[in-house]
């Protein structure tokens, strides 16, 4: 009865750390594999008089198209405070605000690509797998469980 017991919770105790640890490893895995990280250098962009906001287009589709998929800004002008202020999905145009009035700087934009756009196969898998690996963790414990139950009916203790 203690092995059986001992199996229980050992069981129960690896799915809920393979479950706390499932949206970091798996999921973080799986994003980093769909996506390239991309950096634009765009010289000259120009704000003119009251103007704090600048358009560049970017060279490559955001990932998904989101906003959350730009992971940095930066300007050589020091008195700059890039922002997103929004992006245009047919046109790639990018607005940038928190730029300062009537002066011309460089923009650096590192952003997120589609790293599996030449593989369509493989982005649709890796969409689908981190939910396969969540249900094969569950299998694997209620199997783990069933195990331990049918070798303690086995030899005669239930």
């Amino acid at each position: 009865m203690e092995r059986v017991i001992t199996a229980v919770f050992i069981a129960l105790m690896c799915a809920f750390v393979l479950i706390l640890l499932f949206p970091s490893m798996v999921l973080d895995g799986m994003h980093s594999m769909q996506t390239d990280s991309r950096t634009d250098t765009f010289a000259a962009v120009t704000t003119g008089v009251a103007e704090t906001t600048g358009d560049v287009i970017l060279l490559e589709e955001l990932y998904n198209d989101k906003l959350g998929s730009i992971l940095q800004i930066d300007s050589n002008n020091t008195s700059d405070t890039p922002t997103i202020v929004s992006y245009n999905t047919v046109t790639r145009t990018l607005t940038v605000g928190g730029l300062v009035a009537s002066d011309t700087r460089s923009l650096v934009i590192e952003y997120e690509i589609d790293g599996l756009a030449n593989f369509p196969e493989l982005a649709t898998l890796s969409g689908t797998a981190p939910l396969l690996i969540f249900f094969g963790i569950i299998f694997l414990v209620i199997g783990g469980i069933w195990a331990a139950f049918k070798t303690r009916s086995a030899i005669g203790m239930g």
